[in-house]
């Protein structure tokens, strides 16, 4: 009987600390899956904000040659 009784105790504590450690697994995999989550909000934001710095650089461009064309009228 204390054979049966130490196999019972054995097979429930193995259960619960697989359970346990699925468990955290879980958690794991949902704290990464948060991290990615906000990662790719990240890249988003960082991307839209190169997009923006392009555009201006390309309009900061126009204007200057704007500007060297009514620097080298006024030059004449």
């Amino acid at each position: 009987m204390k054979k049966k009784h130490l196999l019972l105790y054995s097979a429930s504590l193995f259960l619960l600390t697989g359970c346990d450690t699925i468990n955290r697994m879980n958690d794991l995999v949902n704290q990464s899956t948060y991290s990615i989550d906000a990662n790719r909000e990240a890249v988003e934001y960082n991307t839209h904000a190169i997009r923006e710095n392009q555009r201006l650089i390309s309009e900061s461009n126009r204007t200057l040659e704007e500007n060297r064309h009514h620097l080298e009228a006024l030059s004449k």
